[in-house]
């Protein structure tokens, strides 16, 4: 959706709209449905903010680079901090934030320069749009395995709920965050719920692998379907996203044999994988023929006294003379000339 050219006027719907003790406004446009932020959350969030004359002084849906802040921090201007800490995950708002909770505390007589635009004192600053993108939680270091658990359950469950939506980038981010937070379990092994802790770590690899897909990005599907099958090694899914993977990588002997190891572990889904089977055997076998034909097409260059050295392409090969029969003959000949007819020969 393109954020560039909100309107310049602002009409805030009173029933959905909170006034803050410092003057700024907050009117929902979207509720949310993720984890509410709380004081030192880390949050990222997309903006379109600009001054009440219609002068953009920032829009992250034109870079595609969310701010990022830790909410209660001071990194952020001051009524910036308080919608957000009202806010939850996927929520949007209009924000209207007045100069003194702007930049008026950071100003001198000429301004602040925001994004390259200066921001005179004394403005407010009207955001169409504030949009949460993601939270990370901040759990203290003391912070018990089965606390991190249900926090990366929490995120590996709002991913896939982005996954359904098809925000395959988003829900990227959630199941990563999510496997994070089970990473800083120390000795997992010795906690009650070590199953359900590696349980939920195969599931959020998995779905990184199959999201990454989906986007294209092929290697970084292969690399997280490997780490599932770290974790639990012959596992269906993950192997078979790998070859379609390779398939989609073009790469079909490895699809090939990834689609024999199914089959000889799962004979009773063979069926499952023969379609794919033939097609990437067929794929293959039209990927080498034309590549022999490429290497003939070189081939015949090459007689024609045509050759690629050094990636540059030679025309009007050097002459030069037999060292055995003084016979003058072409660079690209010599070789020939050499093996047919002083193959052995003695100087």
């Amino acid at each position: 959706e393109d954020m560039s050219n909100e309107s310049s006027s602002v009409s805030f719907d009173e029933e959905n709209t909170k006034v803050f003790p410092d003057g700024t406004l907050k009117t929902m446009i979207s509720p949310g449905d993720g984890d509410s932020i709380k004081q030192g959350d880390k949050v990222s969030f997309n903006y379109n903010g600009r001054l009440e004359n219609g002068t953009s002084f920032g829009n992250t849906y034109l870079t595609h680079n969310p701010l990022e802040v830790t909410v209660g921090a001071e990194q952020t201007i001051a009524g910036m901090d308080i919608v957000l800490s009202s806010m939850r995950e996927g929520e949007i708002a209009r924000v209207i934030v007045p100069a003194k909770s702007a930049f008026d505390n950071m100003v001198n007589d000429h301004g602040f320069h925001g994004s390259g635009v200066p921001i005179p004192p004394g403005s407010t600053l009207i955001f169409d749009r504030v949009e949460v993108v993601d939270i990370e939680t901040k759990l203290p270091e003391n912070a018990t395995p089965r606390q991190r658990y249900e926090v990366a359950q929490k995120k590996k469950n709002y991913g896939n709920k982005l996954f359904t939506d098809e925000n395959y980038m988003r829900c990227i981010r959630k199941y990563s965050m999510a496997a994070a937070q089970l990473d800083e379990i120390e000795n997992p092994e010795d906690s009650d719920i070590y199953q359900d802790i590696k349980n939920l770590k195969y599931t959020c690899y998995q779905n990184i692998g199959i999201s990454a897909r989906l986007i294209e990005d092929y290697r970084h599907s292969i690399e997280y379907l490997d780490k599932a099958l770290e974790i639990k090694p012959d596992s269906l899914k993950p192997l078979f996203y790998k070859a379609k993977s390779y398939l989609d990588m073009q790469e079909y002997s490895q699809a090939l044999e990834v689609l024999s190891h199914l089959t000889n572990l799962y004979p009773d889904k063979s069926k499952m994988f023969k379609k794919l089977i033939k097609r990437a055997d067929l794929l293959l076998k039209q990927q080498q023929a034309k590549e022999k034909g490429q290497w003939s097409a070189v081939w015949q260059s090459i007689d024609e006294g045509e050759h690629i050295y050094e990636g540059k392409e030679q025309k009007g090969p050097t002459m030069v003379k037999c060292s055995y029969c003084d016979e003058e003959l072409d660079s690209i000949q010599y070789p020939r000339h050499i093996i047919k007819y002083h193959s052995g020969t003695k100087k």
